[in-house]
């Protein structure tokens, strides 16, 4: 067991990542043990080797939804992690965990294009020139695109990946030549018989 208390949703990527022998999870807590953990966001760090976990909260009760769970990268310092509420507001916030547990700032970027429900869902790739992008669910429900080119530390708003109509659910895959490849849905599943 990694986390007794934790959930995450699989629209967001990764959710679980392996670095230097260390396995880190993305979770949110429901806090159904103990109430002051519900909606932690958490990222749970074990040890391959000697077992060992740690669980290491980079934001304390933001939400009570499992969708708020963090993707995850690997950088060169230590683990990226970037997540939001599920559509409550316009903010992703985003951290980076040092490879000793120690914490960057902990700090938030809002799209230019504000309309509709707020983003969630987020989706990390590192590209072979160094821009990490993040695909999220943004303007008009649609994936749209976030990068940065300086590890994480700020953000660039780059738009609509996909223009409506409706809201399609969306997964992502990066190949070794740094391309990165998507599947959707036309529209959300309970409303649309989708292709």
């Amino acid at each position: 067991i990694l986390d007794e208390d934790g959930g995450w949703c699989w629209f967001q990527d990764e959710r679980c990542i392996v670095k230097d022998d260390t396995l880190y999870v993305g979770t949110v807590s429901s806090g159904y043990k103990d109430n002051s953990r519900k909606g932690d966001i958490n990222v749970i760090k074990h040890n391959l080797d000697s077992g060992k976990l740690t669980t290491i909260e980079i934001h304390d009760q933001l939400e009570l939804d499992d969708h708020d769970a963090p993707a995850l990268l690997s950088t060169d310092d230590g683990i990226l992690a970037v997540w939001s509420t599920h559509g409550g507001n316009w903010k992703t916030h985003y951290r980076k965990i040092k490879l000793n547990d120690s914490m960057s700032k902990h700090s938030t970027f809002s799209p230019d294009a504000q309309e509709g429900y707020g983003v969630t869902y987020s989706n990390l790739f590192k590209m072979n020139v160094g821009t990490i992008v993040n695909f999220y669910r943004g303007f008009d429900w649609d994936p749209n695109a976030m990068v940065s080119e300086d590890d994480g530390k700020t953000w660039t708003d780059k738009g609509q990946l996909l223009g409506g109509p409706g809201r399609p659910y969306v997964r992502y895959a990066d190949d070794a030549d740094g391309n990165i490849h998507f599947i959707t849905t036309e529209q959300h599943p309970r409303n649309f018989d989708n292709s």
